[in-house]
């Protein structure tokens, strides 16, 4: 029953946050310049790999690719390749392609309903 309501709670507040939000909109970014300054995507990025690194020592899964110092074996970018290499497996190139957020093929023209009948097929 708590999780009921927990669950609940978390849908009526991110849809009460999506409804706010412009698809431009950086959720979890910190602003530059005490405000001054748009935040920086790239930054962003950079923070969360950092974080993402550090996870992954405390839990043991910090391996280096090669005795490398700088690259591991498991990365926010590793995860990207999985899920384009899977659902390409799948036959779903064209789709992969839009799923990580490239803008394809022109003739790549499927609904937005066919697209997520495509996801739950996946």
């Amino acid at each position: 029953m708590i999780w009921q309501n927990y669950y609940k709670f978390i849908l009526y507040f991110i849809i009460a946050l999506y409804s706010i939000l412009k698809k431009t909109d950086l959720l979890f970014a910190l602003s530059n310049n005490n405000g001054n300054q748009s935040p920086d995507p790239y930054s962003l990025y950079i923070i969360m790999s950092s974080s993402f690194a550090k996870t992954l020592d405390r839990m043991g899964k910090g391996e280096r690719e090669d005795n490398s110092e700088r690259r591991r074996q498991i990365t926010l970018h590793s995860f990207r390749r999985f899920v384009k290499s899977t659902i390409s497996d799948l036959g779903y190139s064209d789709y992969s392609e839009w799923f990580i957020g490239h803008s394809g093929s022109t003739y790549y023209r499927k609904k937005e309903s066919e697209k997520i009948e495509i996801f739950r097929k996946i």
